[in-house]
């Protein structure tokens, strides 16, 4: 993930779709396919949904926890431990305004969230 960071870090254009296209040319990297890639990053954003706290932070900041999360992982597991320590408003800032939509393939993602929302579980 950090190589994707960093190629991103560096583009003019941040949008959601720049931030997918530049975790997708890294999946290969580190992952033999896009489902496992999404499979283990949906784990580390649901480790941080699973917190009650940051679900009522982002619900009183008006944003979308799994929006959020989505980015957070993004950024790393110091981030997420920041966040989760020490909140979403204090972590991010205004910031936490840019994380309005998902950025992950959801022909991928969304199967998983899905499945594992519904108790099946994830396909190895």
């Amino acid at each position: 993930m950090k190589k994707a960071r960093k190629v991103f870090d560096v583009q003019l254009n941040k949008s959601h779709e720049a931030k997918w296209e530049c975790v997708e040319n890294q999946i290969g990297t580190s992952f033999h396919d896009k489902e496992r890639f999404c499979s283990e990053y949906l784990k580390h954003a649901d480790r941080m949904l699973d917190s009650i706290s940051f679900r009522k932070e982002c619900s009183s900041l008006g944003v979308n926890a799994e929006c959020v999360a989505e980015h957070i992982v993004f950024r790393g597991s110091a981030e997420i431990n920041r966040v989760l320590n020490q909140g979403v408003r204090n972590t991010i800032g205004n910031d936490v305004k840019l994380y309005d939509k998902m950025f992950l393939d959801h022909n991928y993602a969304g199967a998983f969230r899905s499945e594992t929302a519904s108790g099946v579980s994830v396909k190895s």
